[in-house]
């Protein structure tokens, strides 16, 4: 049976933007704890951190471009193991796999394993940026390297990120021998499916997240469509959804934004399309902070294209301000109760006391 339980273990709560403060990690840290996932994932220069017995840590090295020297990679992938981290995702170099170099790209994936004994080490490919003879000739470098996973993508190239085939092409190379991550670039059900076969062929309930980022003028035209595909096969998987990146646009003036409205109006189709076919939603990934700044549109504030310049402070993704986060939540927290109410099994009751026991 697929609980919140088993699905919070299967997650990497992960915090990589370049701007994260201490106090931002120890608040994700924090989340973890009290939501049970598996591991919190940082980057380098946030280790160490104090997280409970019970909670992992993982980083990444030579992110996200891939193209720094092995001794580079190899002394952060060692300095965050000292540091406590028990996972490293590192980056291949890009043009030693364009330049058919296969020798010295296990070399650098073998520079790292050897450094981080003792941790997961996964290797992140950019399967979109690859042919078919480069994803099977880097997969080979990795197994041969001693690496334990391989992943798609790092989602930040602009090639973009999983696709069915790539994900097809890497299991067929690693086998069950080592893991495959898959990173972004499911549109449709079938999509979805033949890379949960590849991922999963047991089929356990909870395994395969799902994370929807469809746009606020189309999720209620696609999600249908995709929700019941997954569904009518039988899998169980966990169903989250991005209301930020689908709906991410560039003023005149360049800044690149979003409007609350237009968040919230996904997240309300996404919740809605899981209401009408009776399934679960399951989760939703924000991007935010409790600063007061002026980087997404709307809100109770009104905030408007000539308010971002007065703190327009992410050096990425532009984040919901505190008060639009407040207001997020508790819309997130008045649905998940009308839900809960509508379709949760009751509490059982409590047990009458026994009072001549």
């Amino acid at each position: 049976m697929t609980t919140r339980a088993r699905i919070a273990r299967l997650i990497d709560h992960t915090l990589l933007k370049p701007e994260a403060t201490t106090a931002q990690v120890n608040a994700l840290i924090a989340e973890a704890a009290d939501l049970n996932t598996y591991s919190v994932c940082v980057s380098p220069s946030l280790l160490p951190v104090d997280v409970p017995d019970d909670l992992h840590v993982a980083t990444v090295c030579g992110f996200p471009s891939g193209a720094h020297a092995t001794s580079v990679k190899a002394a952060e992938a060692a300095d965050a193991l000292a540091k406590g981290a028990e996972e490293i995702d590192m980056v291949v170099n890009l043009r030693l796999v364009k330049e058919g170099d296969v020798d010295a790209v296990e070399a650098d994936i073998r520079g790292v394993r050897e450094a981080c004994r003792g941790a997961v080490l996964k290797v992140i490919i950019e399967s979109a940026a690859l042919t078919d003879e480069e994803i099977v000739s880097t997969c080979r470098a990795a197994e041969a390297a001693g690496a334990d996973f391989v992943k798609t993508s790092t989602g930040f190239h602009p090639a973009g990120g999983a696709s069915t085939h790539a994900v097809a092409l890497m299991r067929a190379t690693v086998g069950e021998r080592l893991g495959v991550k898959a990173s972004g670039g499911i549109r449709t059900a079938a999509d979805a499916l033949a890379i949960a076969d590849r991922l999963d062929p047991a089929r356990v309930p909870g395994r395969i997240t799902l994370i929807t980022r469809m746009g606020a003028e189309r999720v209620r035209d696609r999600l249908p469509a995709l929700v019941e595909g997954v569904e009518a096969s039988g899998r169980r998987v966990a169903w989250v959804c991005d209301p930020m990146h689908g709906n991410t646009f560039e003023t005149p003036k360049g800044f690149k934004t979003r409007e609350y409205a237009a968040v919230v109006a996904e997240l309300n189709g996404f919740f809605d399309v899981h209401e009408q076919l009776g399934t679960w939603p399951g989760g939703v990934h924000m991007e935010l902070t409790g600063d007061d700044v002026t980087e997404c549109l709307g809100g109770a504030f009104q905030l408007s294209e000539a308010d971002l310049a007065e703190r327009y402070e992410t050096t990425c993704d532009p984040r919901l301000n505190r008060n639009q986060s407040l207001e997020m939540a508790f819309m997130i927290a008045e649905r998940l109760n009308a839900y809960r109410a509508k379709y949760a099994p009751p509490e059982p009751p409590e047990p009458a006391p026994d009072w001549y026991g």
